[in-house]
């Protein structure tokens, strides 16, 4: 596998991560707002918890995707 084809792949994972941090954020905002009833305050903590680190990760992604492209691309 090349070292541009490595880096579409880290870049895609960014991608991946930041609409699942998206969704988690909206689950988050919805247990915090009482939609899944008696146990809402914990999916929305837990739901919170989870976006942020798959955030965290997809920015991860992304700096490692921009190093491996740099490396291919770089003299």
């Amino acid at each position: 596998m090349t070292c541009l084809a490595k880096a579409l792949i880290l870049f895609v994972g960014g991608v991946a991560s930041s609409a699942i941090g998206t969704a988690l954020a909206y689950l988050s905002q919805a247990g915090f707002s009482n939609e899944f009833g008696a146990k809402s305050k914990q999916i929305g903590a837990v739901t919170r918890a989870l976006a942020i680190l798959v955030v965290l990760g997809a920015f991860g992604f992304f700096i490692a995707g921009a190093v491996v492209a740099y490396g291919a691309v770089a003299i």
